[in-house]
This record gives structure tokens, sequence and C-alpha cells, in this order.
């Protein structure tokens, strides 16, 4: 059955290596666009706090935010370490890590909006 899940030609080493470098390189450039994305959403967000929830003041508005900002930058920062040490297995925690991510905003800027992701 393994035989008929994969491809013949990832037995040859070259193909595998490059399939490999395809794997990491896909992993970092997702990592940089989508650390540019966040970067730009942040400072967006700062700027219009408008969005708060109610009751709550600007300032623990801003505190959570730069929360959100410190645990994104350390996911980043540690998936790219990562990615240089051991590639392979950051290319299977990356989807892992994104997940973790979303649900980690979701309780610290206390938004029900995503909250259909996630199984009752």
């Amino acid at each position: 059955m393994w035989a008929t899940v994969t491809w013949a030609g990832l037995r040859d080493p070259e193909i595998a290596e490059t399939i490999a470098d395809l794997r990491r390189e896909t992993v970092q450039t997702l990592l940089w666009v989508g650390g540019g994305g966040y970067v730009l959403w942040h400072y967006f967000s700062l700027l219009g706090l408008h969005t708060q929830p109610v009751g709550e003041t600007t300032d623990e508005a801003i505190l959570r935010r730069w929360a959100l900002f410190a645990l994104v930058i350390a996911a980043l920062a540690g998936l790219h370490r990562l990615l240089g040490w051991r590639p392979a297995l950051a290319v299977r925690v990356f989807p892992f890590v994104g997940a973790l991510l979303v649900v980690g905003a979701m309780g610290l800027l206390q938004t029900p909006d995503p909250c259909f992701l996630l199984p009752n």
C-alpha cells in the first residue's frame, strides 16, 4: 500500500533533495510573506483602535495587540530558526504553528468572529 501512496521517483536521492529544497523554500517564502503581512496588519490595527471590544480602554487594546505581536514574532523567529536547523521538521510543524497562532489571536484579542473555525 505504501508504494501506491508515494511517488516512486522520490526514491531517487537527487529528486528527493530537489523536492525537500522546494518545500523549504516554500515555507521560507510563506514565513516572509506572512510576517510582512502581519506587521502591516499590526501597524494599521494600532492606527484604528475603533475595533476594540466594548468596555475596553485604548491602553488595554494596545497591550493586547503588543502581546499578540510578541507571540507572532516569537513563533515566526522560532520557525525560521527551525527551518535552518531541521527543514523537514519545520515543514511539518508550520501548519500547526499557524493554527496555534490563530487560536492565540482569538484568545488575546477576545474576538468571537473566527470561532466558527473551531469545533463546538
